[in-house]
């Protein structure tokens, strides 16, 4: 699927899926430049109150950033919130924004995290405050390989 614009979830029930799965939404997302794709926590949507749910996409289901923005915004509650999500791919200066409203944490698990193949991609990491990546506010990497050696050059 390829999106231009903004693509929201939010409300109680707002979510990809269909009732009650988890994987509904098998197809690979690429989100192109300028797009938005937001798990919302903290607004009502269309007269439905605001309410945490923590199945709004699919939890093996790949998301291409393509200059894009995926963002979780935690709902106020001391349970927080969370999403888990496939591969997250990057490129171009994409950016994952994680936003607890003011209690709780907020968390946001990837199966994967990759640069595109052309290994230009940037990835910005954006957070409710400054100092809050990996306390409050959380981007968890399930699958994240190995660490690259030193390769610096030498002659």
């Amino acid at each position: 699927m390829n999106v231009y614009g903004t693509l929201t979830a939010a409300g109680a029930n707002g979510s990809f899926l269909a009732s009650g799965s988890t994987t509904s939404n098998t197809t690979p997302s690429l989100l192109n430049p300028g797009s938005i794709l937001s798990f919302d926590n903290t607004n009502g949507f269309q007269g439905v109150s605001a309410g945490n749910n923590t199945n709004r996409w699919g939890d093996t289901t790949a998301i291409a950033l393509n200059g894009s923005t995926l963002q979780l915004l935690g709902q106020n509650n001391a349970a927080g919130s969370s999403e888990t999500v496939g591969t997250i791919s990057f490129d171009k200066g994409s950016t994952v924004i994680i936003k607890r409203n003011t209690a709780g944490n907020t968390v946001l698990t990837a199966a994967g995290l990759t640069r595109s193949p052309n290994g230009n991609g940037t990835l910005s990491l954006l957070t409710s405050a400054a100092g809050t990546l990996g306390g409050v506010d959380q981007l968890i990497v399930a699958n994240h390989g190995t660490t690259p050696g030193n390769h610096a050059r030498r002659g």
